[in-house]
């Protein structure tokens, strides 16, 4: 009986599938496009961070706020430049989109019209964008697109992270 037991703890951990909500945390960022970030002297300016949140400047066709996982990606520190923290933010919006799942990987996809607010007023612009992510156990490699033409916009990244135990602020680091 506990042969049994521990086999379907082990089978029940081993078909957990990736969900939005691992990728609501901290990370620490080891590549991007297939090469090392470097860390600045302030550890808790250097990570990704995904967060749920409204978002302040796209709307949907009622002009109601979207609901995002706002996902900012660390893209490195320029040791030439004192307190120059990069970041790539990509907007994932939590209504109409695609998500397929599965043991261990993450594939979201938006794609559609939303309302840009710019300047006080909203203008309908094209929105893509995609999320790819695999998860080995240790890391999470993933892509990630965002596309708009009215916006001129093509983005492209890939990246491996991993999960912080907590996220770092000012007086946890270094």
């Amino acid at each position: 009986m506990t042969k049994l037991l521990f086999l379907l703890i082990l089978f029940s951990k081993s078909v957990v599938a990736i969900e939005l909500e691992d990728l609501s945390n901290c990370f620490q960022t080891i590549e991007i496009n297939n090469i090392p970030v470097q860390e600045g002297p302030d550890l808790y300016r250097s990570q990704t961070m995904g967060e749920f949140t409204q978002s302040p400047v796209f709307f949907d066709e009622n002009k109601i706020p979207y609901e995002t996982l706002q996902f900012v990606l660390f893209t490195g520190f320029d040791s030439r430049r004192p307190g120059w923290y990069k970041y790539h933010s990509f907007i994932l919006p939590l209504k109409n989109f695609h998500l397929r799942t599965s043991k261990n990987t993450l594939d979201y996809e938006f794609s559609g019209n939303v309302l840009f607010k710019k300047n006080y007023s909203l203008k309908e612009i094209d929105f893509y964008t995609r999320m790819k992510v695999e998860f080995d156990g240790e890391v999470y490699k993933g892509e990630l697109w965002h596309i708009s033409k009215k916006r001129q916009m093509n983005y492209y990244k890939n990246f491996v992270l991993a999960k912080l135990d907590s996220c770092r602020n000012e007086h946890n680091s270094r």
